[in-house]
């Protein structure tokens, strides 16, 4: 309608409405208010135009790196990481800094989705059989407890020890590489379900780090 280029105002309108979704949802997951709401639609707003900024939109082939699917993940990723640690931090703060299963699920499961996202966009294939990828995933994200049942604070061992989450990185690592880029369609092959679990693995020892009694060496 407009050549095919997208106008400042409609970001702004849509970075608008975003803004006010993620801000209920912070309040709603919090049970905090949030007052100081007009610097966060400032940077909203920011952001919003900030790639048509460092690449003009002066035609619908402007768009280089700024613009790309890697930016869009890398971005994703970071209001996923600063998302959950705030959100994290204060649900526990509110139940006596120890995380409840329910919040290691919803964890498991956004950063699944960004992976299968991730997956989608790098091989251009579909990922139907999803269902599975994310069982393991959300087995990941409990396994720890499973292990260590969280009694209190003080129940991490070896299974929630820095050790086991480096580890776990590694192999989500080395898993993920062969499922993505030696299988036709990399969610049927077992590399995928692999990773799928170490991620959810690591991802929970990753949100038990936010608290104060923290990762044991």
């Amino acid at each position: 309608m407009n050549n095919n280029t997208m106008k400042r105002n409609i970001h702004l309108i849509i970075g608008g409405i975003v803004f006010l979704l993620y801000l209920y949802g912070i309040t709603t997951l919090t049970k905090n208010s949030t007052g100081s709401w007009l610097f966060g639609f400032l940077a909203t707003s920011i952001g919003s135009l900030l790639p048509d900024v460092l690449e003009p939109a002066t035609t619908s082939m402007h768009r280089g790196i700024c613009h790309s699917r890697f930016a869009l993940l890398s971005t994703i990723g970071l209001l996923l990481s600063f998302s959950a640690r705030m959100i994290i931090i204060t649900i526990q703060v509110m139940n006596n800094n120890t995380m409840k299963r329910n919040v290691h699920l919803i964890i498991g499961g956004i950063v699944f989705l960004l992976y299968l996202y991730g997956i989608t966009t790098l091989t251009k294939n579909s990922t139907g059989s999803w269902l599975f990828g994310f069982l393991a995933t959300s087995i990941g994200s409990l396994l720890p407890d499973v292990l260590e049942p969280a009694t209190n604070s003080m129940h991490r061992g070896i299974c929630h020890s820095r050790f086991a989450l480096l580890s776990t990185i590694g192999l989500f690592m080395v898993t993920a590489y062969p499922g993505q880029f030696f299988f036709i369609r990399p969610d049927l092959s077992p590399w995928f379900y692999a990773s799928c679990f170490f991620l959810g693995y690591a991802f929970h020892l990753i949100a038990d780090s936010t608290t104060r009694a923290g990762l044991p060496r």
